[in-house]
């Protein structure tokens, strides 16, 4: 990847999403703002190429959390037809059998990327809506292979397709921020740590596959803009990749 495409990407993870394909499926890359909660409230790793999720040391547990921007695609009531989450899970930390795994929840959408005490959580997968919209159980465990992206499955796919819907509300959702949230079942030794990808760190691996996003379709109408330049952009991308 060349520095002008390495600079296009950037500016791209800060906007938001990139449109794919014509037809209307497209790939939101994860804002530059993601980072990691702890239990006290206080947020670390904001600028980092990984977030953990678990324990950094002996401070406190963990969660990642992932802001995705909803694209504009028009007045439309449910435009999206299909979704699916991914991310790299890059590397582990003192991982044995028996330690926690980690589950995927998404929160309630938000007009801003701040990220608050509120949204840490640890413990036991909950499917009743009080700790976040349940997404995938068991999404990542200590014998996960490393330097994988993995992509979420059929359940946790038809959770996330209706929880972007009702985040974008018939279009008064447009660029808000849709929040996935990577959390422990329990609580981790000290420094046993899961570690993901951040788009930040799929720009200096210079791979624009390794960034978290949430792949979609959708229905537009036929006149809405998204961010089309987007596509140009990532298509050229992948043909750089091929070409090198």
């Amino acid at each position: 990847m060349n520095q002008k495409n390495l600079a296009s990407l950037a500016a791209v993870i800060g906007a938001g999403a990139i449109l794919t394909s014509a037809a209307c499926g497209a790939t939101i890359i994860s804002n530059a703002a993601d980072a990691t909660i702890k239990a006290d409230g206080s947020v670390q790793n904001g600028t980092s190429n990984e977030l953990i999720t678990g324990r950094s040391f002996a401070s406190e547990d963990r969660s990642s959390i992932y802001l995705f921007a909803l694209p504009n695609l028009g007045a439309t009531v449910d435009p999206f037809t299909s979704a699916s989450f991914s991310v790299e899970f890059k590397s582990t930390k003192n991982m044995v059998d028996g330690q926690p795994n980690v589950d995927l929840y998404a929160l309630a959408s938000r007009s801003t990327t701040a990220i608050t005490g509120a949204d840490h959580y640890s413990g036991v997968y909950q499917t009743d809506g009080s700790v976040g919209v349940a997404l995938q159980d068991d999404y990542l465990t200590p014998s996960t292979a490393v330097e994988t992206v993995y992509v979420t499955g059929a359940g946790a796919n038809a959770s996330l397709l209706a929880y972007l819907n009702s985040a974008y509300d018939g279009g008064n959702g447009i660029g808000n921020f849709a929040v996935i949230r990577l959390s422990t079942d329990g609580v981790v030794g000290t420094d046993v740590r899961y570690n993901t990808t951040t788009s930040e760190g799929a720009i200096a691996a210079d791979n624009a596959s390794l960034a978290p996003t949430i792949n979609f379709t959708a229905v537009p109408e036929p006149s809405a803009p998204i961010l089309l330049g987007g596509a140009a952009l990532l298509l050229g991308l992948r043909r750089n990749r091929r070409q090198g």
